[in-house]
């Protein structure tokens, strides 16, 4: 996508505002233009493929353990009990009783090796774990699995019997059209989102912008940073470098990502405050409260917060007022946005929209 269009740089009205990054702060923002925008959006029409996909997913929760079923194939399901040896010892979270496991899913590393194998049967497996495997303890190590297979799920067919028989749905007309309908919502979201972010960055790239130090994206950068950090730590016990890796990231890289967003955020503020400013757009008490009341409600889905709390972790309540400010701009501006055109993929992400903006260095105000 072009930020800059060359009718756009000429329609420019250009208003010059020193704000949004804090007192001290010499970054700076020349407003482009940010009305009658113009970007595409995601379609939200579920495929026959999703649909389908959905259908798959319903049969194989109701799939059902079958005798006739006793050699294990590819894809299909089954139940196993496993003991896994270091040494020669069983190793602390290596075993398990019961466990339902769909081959080709690599959710463990050794189901590959049970196809084939029969309903019933125990069988031992080699496996060294890979040299980046998050548990240090087993990474790069010779083991040995003793599994048995205890039986093979077969999937049900679709059919009105026993889509009724469930009780859920009354036809299977009727459960395609809950998953239509669940699709769309979901879609619906995604494209929601991507719109408001296509349209702010869009603007942003009509922007020149001037002045921004580290010092100004640090804040951004470092709660970038902490998040997937604590992520690592907290839910999979592994360093940042390790979680990462899982995902063919290098932290340099990641850095560069924190360091891309926190560009993005800082140049939003410096628009959105801008665009206020410009336009004359205020905030009544009503609207601050209400959106107080809606974060509360937002943060109190995972730990009780009163207001007092939550307007201390804004940094107090000027820049709690300052935030919602910004969301009534950004509203407004998205309502004011128009879709050019509806497709299944956009033309490029977000990240690299945004990288366009930061290349085209020729376009940046020239320093005092």
């Amino acid at each position: 996508m072009n930020m800059k269009k060359a009718t756009i740089i000429m329609t420019m009205a250009l208003a010059t505002l020193c704000v949004g990054c804090g007192s001290g702060s010499r970054a700076r923002v020349e407003l482009g233009e940010y009305k009658d925008i113009k970007v595409q959006a995601l379609t939200v029409e579920p495929t026959e493929e999703e649909i389908q996909s959905e259908i798959d997913a319903f049969l194989t929760a109701n799939k059902f353990k079958d005798a006739e079923n006793t050699v294990v194939d590819d894809g299909e399901t089954v139940n196993i009990d496993y003991v896994g040896y270091l040494d020669g010892e069983a190793f602390e979270g290596g075993s398990a009783e019961g466990q339902d496991l769909q081959i080709g899913s690599n959710t463990i590393l050794f189901e590959e090796q049970l196809i084939g194998k029969n309903a019933g049967e125990t069988v031992t497996i080699d496996l060294t774990f890979p040299d980046t495997y998050f548990n240090t303890d087993l990474a790069g190590k010779e083991t040995q699995f003793d599994v048995t297979v205890n039986y093979i799920y077969s999937i049900p067919e679709l059919t009105e019997e026993l889509v009724v028989g469930l009780g859920e749905y009354e036809s299977v007309q009727a459960l395609r059209d809950s998953i239509y309908e669940s699709i769309k919502e979901s879609k619906q979201a995604t494209s929601d989102t991507q719109f408001i972010n296509s349209v702010m960055v869009e603007i942003i790239g009509n922007c020149e912008f001037a002045g921004i130090t580290d010092k100004d994206t640090e804040k951004y950068f470092t709660e970038e940073y902490d998040y997937y950090k604590s992520v690592a730590e907290t839910y999979y016990q592994t360093d940042l470098e390790t979680f990462l890796s899982w995902y063919g990231i290098t932290e340099e890289e990641f850095k560069e990502e924190c360091e891309a967003t926190a560009m993005l955020k800082v140049k939003e503020d410096l628009v959105l405050d801008a665009i206020a400013e410009a336009e004359g757009i205020k905030i009544s008490n009503a609207e601050y409260d209400t959106q107080i009341q809606e974060w509360i409600a937002e943060y109190s889905a995972y730990y009780s917060i009163d207001e007092a709390t939550l307007v201390e972790m804004y940094g107090g309540e000027a820049e709690c007022k300052k935030s919602v400010l910004r969301i009534k701009v950004r509203e407004q501006l998205v309502k004011e946005a128009e879709v050019s055109e509806y497709v299944d993929e956009l033309e490029s992400s977000v990240k690299d929209m945004l990288e366009s903006t930061e290349d085209k260095k020729e376009n940046e105000i020239e320093e005092d």
